[in-house]
Parts: structure tokens; sequence; C-alpha cells
């Protein structure tokens, strides 16, 4: 139980830490991320510009390893692949590492 706990704090440790990162880097204000929000914007009209779309790449190539991104799919033994180099990432990886855990109800 001790080891799970433990491993639980790690979890959400990482998971501040790349809340804060995350939030820094695409200039959020961590306030606005945890409060969920509404758009009266069809989310097919919304967009982000070029630049934004360069601040994430730029995110991607930052934090890809360092963060030791997976696969959201499970390989056969069971287990999530590490992404690895940030030339692989895609969007389901984006989604899965840093979307999901930083807007996941808490």
């Amino acid at each position: 139980l001790c080891f799970v706990l433990a491993s639980m704090a790690l979890d959400v440790s990482r998971l501040v830490t790349q809340l804060d990162e995350t939030a820094s880097f695409l200039n959020l204000q961590v306030d606005n991320v945890l409060r969920r929000e509404y758009s009266s914007i069809r989310t097919e009209l919304r967009a982000i510009t070029f630049a934004d779309l360069r601040r994430v790449a730029q995110f991607i190539e930052e934090k890809c390893d360092g963060h030791r991104w997976v696969d959201p799919r499970v390989n056969a033994a069971g287990e999530h692949d590490v992404v690895g180099a940030p030339g692989r990432v895609n969007l389901y990886h984006l989604v899965y590492n840093v979307v999901g855990p930083v807007t996941a109800p808490v």
C-alpha cells in the first residue's frame, strides 16, 4: 500500500510539474486552465494562429523526451510504448500526454 501511495504521489507531482510547464510555455493562466469555461463559438469555427502552432511544435520538441511521453495504445505486452523522438509525436500523443492530464477533472 505504501508503494502504491508513493507511486501515486510521484504521478501527481509529475502532472503538477507538467501543468505548470505547459501553462507557462503556452502563456496560459493556470486558474483559467483549471476552471472549465465553455465557448459560444462552435468548435469547428475556432482555430489557432500559425504562431500558436509553432509554440506547440516547440513545446513538443522541448518536452517530449523529458516527460517520457507514451503512445496511448497499448502494445502486445499490455504496456504503453515510449514515443521517443519528438518527430514521431502526433496529435493523439499530444492529447494523451498533455491535454488530457491538464484538463481532466480533479
